[in-house]
């Protein structure tokens, strides 16, 4: 067998096919990512033969300007407030109900949290 670059082996195993930024080569999976190093490296203007619209470029401005919310108890964060509230409900939750796994002992805030320790750990 002969080694395979890892696009290459991407694109035959699994069938995937790239985009290439016009302006230097670089291959991405998708267009979001693409778009993204248009912005980062070649400052929001692709070549000629392929020119991104001025909404397309302010859509990827905004995603990549976006404000981050921090969680106040640890360094994880996070794009929506609702993904912080529910990172800090079942994280740092000092709920007084807690859900014991049957098979280990481990204690959960909810019987969702549980459900999915018991189906990957035993």
């Amino acid at each position: 067998k002969s080694k395979l670059s890892r696009t290459e082996h991407i694109r035959q195993v699994h069938s995937i096919d790239f985009v290439s930024c016009e302006t230097c080569g670089k291959e991405f999976k998708n267009k979001a990512t693409l778009g993204k190093h248009v912005l980062n490296i070649h400052g929001g203007t692709k070549s000629e033969d392929n020119s991104s619209s001025e909404k397309e470029i302010n859509y990827m401005r905004r995603l990549l300007e976006r404000e981050k919310l921090e969680c106040d108890q640890c360094p994880k964060v996070f794009e929506k407030n609702i993904y912080l509230k529910r990172h800090k409900r079942s994280v740092h939750s000092t709920s007084d109900t807690l859900y014991p796994c049957e098979h280990c002992g481990k204690e959960f805030i909810n019987t969702e949290r549980r459900g999915i320790h018991i189906n990957m750990v035993h």
